[in-house]
């Protein structure tokens, strides 16, 4: 039993140089029609004021507010950092930058009030009136009855859609403290969100699909998912690591399809990827070798999901599995330079 004054949910935010939006968030925070909210701030390591703007608004609301410190560690290490601090019932992730609409809490409290297990998605618009729908977007394989998925069905849109955001979802807190099995993820810094995911759906038996636009998303062309990370390949290993481990718990065919399916898109992608270096093209070859020779690679390259690929993966994915490392090169060299013509 909780008590009266103890949180019914705990707010956990990464901060890195957010001095710009830090204060909107915390409006929208304190705006909020529930009250039964903590919130933790972790400063990352930031290199403009936003670690004093933190200290600020803790001395500000003491009863409210946890201010954390640390050398920049990255997202999975500050997430863990924030859940040792966490103390309610609910864990909701949030980006500094990004805002609540202000009863989010609310009807989100009364989703766990029905399903108190469950883990809670709502829906997210890239406008910051909350007047778009953009995602998530559940598969039309996946049926949603009285907006409630198995766990098993959410493993699947887990695969074929755009599911890894963590910050439009409420996790009950039992569920959200992973094990010791995940420290070895804490390098990861493309698909951290994926990775943590699996493991909340190794434990959770529902999912509640809640019908409203209850976060604001700001999109940011420097963000981490924009900037080249040299080491992506490994992390999608990682990745593919998490997912195949989780969709262990059942034994199910589809599961497996779309797991494989999932591990030949991300392997793709890791060769499409360098399209966002800067690479000259001897230096953007070698890495092309280096991928497509790994044994991961060679492993997830499975024909029966060849014809679910768009024409242009279809062509570089045959150029892979031939190992013709120059054309795949070739190939990534020229669609940089067409998207680098359009985007001037």
């Amino acid at each position: 039993m909780r008590l009266a004054d103890e949180p019914y949910f705990s707010i956990l935010v990464l901060c890195f140089n957010v001095e710009q939006y830090l204060g909107e968030f915390l409006q929208s925070v304190f705006a909020q029609t529930f009250a039964g909210w903590e919130l933790v701030l972790v400063d990352d390591g930031s290199e403009d004021t936003t670690g004093s703007l933190i200290d600020e608004a803790q001395e500000a609301y003491p009863e409210k507010i946890t201010a954390i410190h640390q050398k920049h560690a990255g997202q999975f290490v500050t997430r863990m950092t924030a859940l040792d601090k966490a103390q309610g019932a609910y864990v909701v992730f949030a980006d500094a930058d990004d805002c609540l609409r202000s009863d989010a809490l609310e009807l989100i409290f009364e989703c766990a009030a029905q399903r108190p297990d469950a883990l809670i998605q709502f829906k997210y618009s890239i406008r910051a009136d909350f007047s778009s729908v953009d995602g998530p977007k559940y598969p039309q394989t996946v049926e949603l009855k009285d907006s409630v998925l198995s766990a098993r069905d959410y493993m699947l849109c887990a695969c074929e859609s755009n599911f890894n955001n963590l910050w439009n979802k409420a996790i009950p807190a039992k569920f959200a403290k992973l094990g010791e099995g995940y420290s070895k993820y804490k390098g990861v810094a493309i698909g951290e969100d994926v990775i943590y995911l699996m493991g909340v759906l190794k434990q959770i038996d529902a999912v509640v699909a809640l019908d409203e636009v209850l976060y604001f998303y700001r999109q940011h062309p420097s963000s981490v998912m924009h900037v080249f990370n040299p080491n992506n390949f490994h992390f999608q290993k990682a990745m593919c690591e998490a997912i195949e481990g989780t969709a262990k718990r059942w034994k199910d065919e589809r599961i497996e399809d779309a797991v494989k399916k999932k591990r030949l898109i991300l392997c793709v992608e890791s060769v499409r990827y360098l399209m966002s270096s800067n690479y000259n093209f001897s230096k953007l070859h070698k890495a092309v070798r280096d991928i497509c020779s790994d044994p991961f690679l060679r492993q997830s390259l499975d024909k029966r999901y060849y014809s679910e690929l768009s024409w242009k993966r279809r062509v570089l994915v045959r150029l892979i599995e031939h190992k013709w490392f120059f054309m795949v090169a070739v190939s990534v060299c020229f669609e940089r330079a067409r998207l680098s013509a359009l985007s001037s």
